[in-house]
């Protein structure tokens, strides 16, 4: 993603977690990376939505599974297009669902830390479409 957003001329800040130096290192090195004309349409391709730009797609499986689960707890996800996280017009009402007392055991188990580095803080607004 980092990559692609780069090959636009978009810039893209990242947090630093100490804990996970090797992450910055990974960061660094869209920098060395070029995508062809033939790989920017393909990832154009995925990316376009109703004709927007959007960034925050749920593309990762972790993503995926965060969203089922807010589906299936009745939070506002919007339209599945074809993944979860693209311009939810109630996104603020999805997050507010996924920080419900009632909800709080099923959202960390499905939302939580995760492999990828992911919080609970950025994957629901993602799996959410903010």
């Amino acid at each position: 993603m980092y990559a692609y957003l780069s090959n636009r001329n978009i810039s893209v800040l990242s947090s630093y977690d100490p804990s996970h130096p090797d992450w910055v290192k990974e960061d660094l090195a869209i920098f060395g990376i070029r995508l062809s004309e033939s790989e920017m349409k393909q990832l154009d391709a995925i990316t376009i939505a109703e004709g927007k730009r959007t960034c925050t797609d749920c593309f990762t499986e972790e993503c995926e599974a965060c969203a089922a689960k807010l589906g299936e707890l009745g939070c506002p996800l919007g339209q599945k297009m074809p993944v979860w996280g693209r311009d939810n017009q109630n996104a603020t009402q999805c997050m507010a669902c996924a920080a419900l007392p009632a909800h709080k055991v099923a959202v960390q188990e499905a939302c939580g830390e995760t492999s990828g580095g992911e919080s609970l803080e950025t994957m629901v607004p993602k799996a959410c479409g903010a």
